[in-house]
């Protein structure tokens, strides 16, 4: 956390953790409506699963090769919590 906000700038500083900030959320969020689609009412199916992590896959890598560079910590930052939730909830 302390070495992703070392910048030079105030604003470079606001503006990454804000970024993480709202990337952590969003990663979180479609997390768990991807662990609701596979596994809203049991214990988990795992063809469930993989058919809504598909499908949120395909979106988290298309922001990560085609969002503006400025983006990319935010796009990583995203994916990564979206994948802690969905093998966290599995796990469960």
């Amino acid at each position: 956390m302390i070495q992703l906000g070392l910048m030079e700038f105030m604003g470079d500083f606001v503006i990454s953790f804000a970024l993480r900030a709202g990337a952590t959320v969003v990663g979180g969020a479609l997390g768990l409506v991807t662990w609701y689609i596979g596994d809203g009412d049991g214990h988990g199916q795992p063809y469930g699963y993989m058919a809504a992590c598909a499908v949120m896959i395909t979106f988290v890598m298309y922001f990560r090769l085609f969002a503006p560079l400025q983006y990319m910590q935010a796009t990583i930052m995203g994916g990564a919590t979206f994948v802690l939730v969905v093998g966290y909830s599995w796990e469960e």
